[in-house]
């Protein structure tokens, strides 16, 4: 931007009561700007930078060491520049964060800094409505309040005691700034320096360095760093492209390791490439006495579902009236046939029948939430409907798998899938795991509908469905309500896109705030999980039926 206008903006930032205030919300939402662009026009940096964003966002001081304006500026300010929340946010104070967050996500590339400026003279109105912001006891220049951040903030990438690790300041009543963009030197330590390993890849392969320089950075671009490929130094060659030597390691690597899946993020629009983990734990044997006590317990529930599925069952043939040609005569469209020759009209030439065998291929993931809200009767239940649900796919013959899933509560890029039965499992050999689904940790969803949808995509069944079976929505570390909420969304719209049907059971009295735009039209809000039992064989009859 032009130099002459900056001090125009702190002018009028200095307008305010409270000048620190109007400039620190304006920092944020220029730091946001900047950091959208560095993403776009560096798409392996982002990785990076969201590292580093959690890791600050662990450091970050409790909000009850604010007064009410500075705990929503600090909560704004987590969601916006480091994609997470340490806490909940006060419930008093979900209506300023919402306003703010919806402020910044109303930023994008082609914003400049008036925009930036703007949304934070917007939510300092918002904030001055709501809660109040005390005027400033001494008028300290804009110039002089961003230098005290900087110095403050030290060298938080060399571990010093930076902006996070410095006292609140009690005087003002703000958070203490967020952590400066990556620093030059830092960026050629984790990132690379293009020119010498450009120079390093040229000596070799007999390459010319400036064709090097010219491939590593259309590699960059698409997430891969010049340090990843002089990891890679030793596999290079003659005059073999980067690209194919990043390819071949990569397919190396994969059959090697647990399955890692991207995350959509609302921060920058887009995937965060290979970010969550997914470790596949088998479920051990539990009481063996579980699967029939379940059974026994629920035998009302189970005589019904069983009803159900009989239904459902195919007949073996199925006779097909009405078509032009056929295994045998259709008598009464035969006899039709000659009333309307009597009657002169024009005779129907469908007079025959089709005799077709009949067969389901249906392929059904299951899914359950056992994350930490769901101890007790829940997850309870939810093991109980499983048991009556598998019972009853035995004797319909559908082929299915039946998994749970939860998170840790403290690391955002991994999850835990556990297998009670999986795809083309006897049922007889693994009963008793059932009873070994334990409820703990959080609930990052979309992994885990990834993880099943991969599953799926791998079966050979006509139709293919998942269902999840969730106690409310989705949340983890990092993993905030809009940022959890678009995850989850993205990774049912990936299901439908590989062709399966995704769907969403839930017992939250609050989902229809969130689960139509999570899982479209594709869900049932049951008002009890004492209901499960009952609705979810009906349901699996309705969706699967041809």
């Amino acid at each position: 931007m032009p130099s002459d206008d900056i001090p125009d903006l702190l002018k009028f930032l200095g307008l305010f009561p409270n000048p620190d205030t109007a400039g620190f919300l304006a920092n944020i939402f220029e730091d946001y700007r900047i950091e959208l662009m560095m993403r776009s026009d560096y798409p392996a940096l982002g990785e990076l930078l969201d590292e580093q964003n959690a890791f600050h966002l662990s450091r970050r001081k409790s909000l009850l060491l604010y007064p009410l304006f500075g705990q929503a500026i600090e909560c704004i300010g987590q969601i916006v520049l480091m994609n997470g929340l340490k806490e909940p946010v006060p419930e008093s104070l979900e209506e300023i964060v919402e306003y703010g967050v919806g402020l910044a996500r109303g930023i994008g590339l082609n914003s400049d800094v008036h925009d930036a400026i703007e949304a934070g003279a917007r939510l300092y109105v918002f904030i001055d409505d709501r809660v109040g912001i005390p005027e400033s006891r001494k008028k300290e220049t804009l110039q002089h309040r961003r230098a005290e951040q900087r110095r403050r903030a030290g060298s938080s990438l060399n571990g010093e005691k930076g902006k996070q690790g410095a006292e609140p300041n009690p005087d003002s009543g703000l958070p203490e700034p967020y952590s400066p963009l990556m620093e030059p030197d830092k960026f050629d330590e984790m990132v690379g320096n293009f020119v010498n390993a450009a120079k390093k890849i040229g000596r070799k392969t007999g390459r010319n360095p400036k064709e090097v320089l010219s491939e590593l950075k259309e590699l960059y671009r698409r997430g891969v760093t010049p340090n990843d490929m002089l990891g890679l130094l030793d596999k290079l060659h003659g005059s073999s492209p980067l690209t194919r030597a990043m390819l071949d390691n990569a397919e190396e690597s994969t059959a090697n390791h647990n399955p890692v899946y991207p995350e959509w993020s609302i921060a920058i629009n887009g995937y965060k490439p290979r970010w969550v983990g997914v470790n596949e734990v088998v479920l051990k044997d539990g009481d063996p006495n579980f699967w029939s006590s379940a059974l026994e317990k629920y035998s009302l529930e189970c005589r019904i579902a069983s009803s159900v599925f009989r239904r459902m069952r195919p007949e073996g043939f199925r006779r097909l009236k009405g078509q032009s040609d056929g295994d045998e005569l259709d008598l009464d469209a035969a006899v039709g046939y000659f009333v309307d020759r009597a009657a002169k009209a024009s005779p129907s030439d469908q007079l025959y029948v089709k005799t077709r065998k009949t067969e389901r291929s249906v392929a059904a993931a299951f899914l359950l939430d056992c994350s930490g809200s769901t101890e007790g009767e829940v997850l309870n239940t939810g093991k109980n409907t499983l048991v009556l649900l598998a019972s009853g796919l035995e004797e319909l013959g559908d082929s299915y798998g039946i998994f749970a899933f939860d998170s840790p509560i403290y690391f955002e890029r991994s999850i835990s899938f556990y297998i009670a039965k999986d795809f083309g499992e006897k049922l007889a050999a693994v009963k008793s795991r059932f009873e070994s689904i334990c409820a703990g940790g959080s609930t990052r969803i979309g992994a885990a509908v990834r993880h099943a949808t991969h599953k799926l995509s791998q079966r050979e069944e006509k139709t293919k469905v998942l269902i999840l079976i969730s106690d409310g929505r989705p949340s983890a570390v990092g993993y905030n309500y809009e940022q959890a909420i678009e995850d989850t969304r993205m990774s049912f719209l990936e299901a439908r896109r590989s062709g399966i049907h995704p769907f969403c059971i839930t017992i939250d009295e609050s989902a229809p705030e969130y689960i139509g735009r999570m899982c479209g039209e594709n869900y049932i809000i049951l008002p009890s999980v004492r209901e499960l039992p009952l609705k979810l064989p009906a349901f699996y009859s309705r969706i699967t039926m041809p």
